[in-house]
């Protein structure tokens, strides 16, 4: 069990990531391949509206991210809600809020 508070962003999976400047032009790098990955009794929340943030290469795309029994708002209070992002990433949300991207 988890418990996130206060954090910027709480799930972060960045399987294309190029810090700025960015120096690699889009496709050169494939990225980092991310599969078979499960976030499970994970709550509270992180500082922003973002609660995850799943960036993947088209690539090297994420696969087979279980996100399950997790419960996370903006600031841990469930009035604030929450938003997950994908970027070639299939998210398989079970049990969760916030409930996919």
């Amino acid at each position: 069990d988890i418990v996130f508070d206060g954090v910027y962003t709480p799930l972060q999976l960045l399987g294309h990531y190029c810090p700025w400047p960015c120096n690699t032009p889009d496709g050169n790098n494939p990225g980092t391949l991310f599969h078979d990955i499960t976030f499970r009794n994970i709550r509270g929340g992180g500082r922003r509206q973002l609660q995850g943030q799943f960036t993947c290469s088209p690539k090297a795309t994420c696969v087979n991210i279980t996100v399950e029994n997790v419960n996370l708002f903006q600031g841990g209070d469930p009035k604030k809600g929450g938003s997950f992002e994908c970027e070639h990433a299939v998210l398989n949300v079970r049990n969760s809020t916030p409930e996919a991207c």
